[in-house]
């Protein structure tokens, strides 16, 4: 008799707490996460989103980085609790309380970006990021590396792609621009979202040497897409309301439902 047998570990049914939705808005006072899936797409990760049910797999890997090493030792990991990356997030109370709801916040973030671009057509033969390629074209070994809480800067966020084959590095801060309780950037997903399309940007430029949008204007060109597909992700024009508190143009001088920008403001 002949038959198969799977040698693919496949963890699933897990679910948690994220602004998968919306993002978190200008001083929210309240706890307005959504319930979702920490499983993924199948097709897009047929492995799930996570190993061991941590925040790591075959497309992220979350922790914290306080003191900036790009290392998760020491760092705050979070383990699933009873199948549930559920943490406890209060924004009216600083960052160091809800460590873990922003590495789980961002970590499906992350994944939810690899999802939804994959099917899209940003997959393993596009020069995406993943561990493993399943065979499927690109090169391995390359699943984003999440620093939540980088204590490397505050206000900003950024995303290093090397080429295929090598690690990214997104880098989340905290944010103080607005007084008080500290915003932090990994519960805003439409910052994580730009951040991630940096990624996307620069592995499909150019044939993927990510040397190709450094300049004024190419880095600008990167700028506007990564922007693009945040807003068009969360149907939301306005980018980074919660982080810089602003409701009208958030991290830009416009919304980009109504911006008065022409080519000839940079001519």
């Amino acid at each position: 008799m002949l038959f198969d047998v799977s040698l693919v570990n496949t963890l699933t049914g897990f679910t948690g707490k994220a602004f998968a939705t919306h993002a978190p808005g200008v001083n929210p006072q309240t706890d307005t996460r959504d319930t979702v899936s920490f499983d993924g797409n199948p097709a897009a990760s047929p492995q799930g989103w996570t190993t061991a049910g941590l925040t790591v797999g075959n497309n992220a890997v979350a922790c914290t980085d306080l003191n900036a090493n790009n290392s998760c030792t020491g760092e705050t990991q979070p383990a699933a609790v009873a199948n549930s990356f559920d943490f406890p997030f209060n924004p009216l109370n600083a960052p160091s309380t809800y460590r873990p709801a922003a590495v789980a916040g961002a970590f499906f973030s992350v994944n939810d970006f690899h999802d939804r671009t994959y099917v899209y057509g940003f997959n393993e033969a596009s020069r995406n990021f993943q561990t493993n390629t399943f065979g499927l074209g690109g090169a391995q070994n390359d699943e984003v590396q999440v620093d939540v809480q980088d204590g490397s800067g505050t206000n900003n966020a950024n995303f290093a792609t090397p080429p295929d084959g090598s690690r990214p590095r997104m880098q989340m801060f905290l944010f103080t621009i607005n007084g008080g309780p500290q915003e932090d950037g990994d519960l805003d997903p439409g910052v994580i979202y730009h951040e991630n399309a940096h990624g996307l940007s620069n592995r499909l430029v150019g044939g993927g040497t990510t040397a190709c949008l450094n300049g004024i204007q190419s880095g600008g060109m990167g700028e506007g897409w990564s922007d693009w597909v945040a807003a068009s992700f969360l149907n939301d024009p306005v980018i980074g309301a919660y982080v810089t508190g602003d409701a009208a143009v958030g991290i830009r001088r416009a919304s980009m439902a109504n911006s008065p920008f022409t080519y000839a403001d940079i001519k």
